[in-house]
């Protein structure tokens, strides 16, 4: 591009060209992983994240395997609204390792969230033995200079 012709703020420059019709978009998914205890202030945080997250992700996977839900009450309301809207919008919230209290509270409260049981995942392979140390070779000795024995 010339340096005469090319735009010189951000309402100069061209437009963003959407993508055909017909053509794939692409697919983004974001995974979130709270770890400690998920009390009420920190259930709603989370639910605001997620909030933020339905604008540009097509799907959101909460993994509380690493938390400790203190409020599923809480938390079940807390993830109502970006759960409603990620289902208008055609989307996916997915929460893997729910426990019981908390699936029995997203369904009492009607939230529209699919959930996992963390046991329902293919377990991971185990990790391969550690790469044994490299042995030290031995320091070479400097040599000797010969000297003769005499007896006393």
């Amino acid at each position: 591009m010339n340096p005469s012709t090319a735009p010189t703020t951000a309402s100069d420059a061209p437009a963003a060209v959407p993508p055909a019709a017909g053509t794939e978009q692409a697919w983004l998914t974001t995974i979130l992983r709270p770890a400690g205890t998920l009390d009420q202030a920190a259930a709603r945080r989370l639910g605001a994240t997620i909030g933020h997250l339905a604008a540009a992700s097509d799907m959101v996977i909460v993994d509380l395997s690493a938390a400790d839900v203190h409020g599923p009450r809480a938390l079940a309301l807390a993830l109502r609204e970006p759960a409603t809207a990620f289902e208008r919008a055609s989307r996916c919230l997915l929460v893997i390792g729910a426990p019981a209290a908390l699936t029995a509270e997203l369904d009492r409260a009607a939230v529209p969230v699919v959930t996992l049981a963390a046991d329902a995942l293919p377990a991971s392979p185990p990790a391969p033995p550690p790469a044994p140390l490299p042995t030290p070779r031995p320091t070479p000795r400097p040599a000797r200079p010969n000297v003769p024995v005499t007896a006393t």
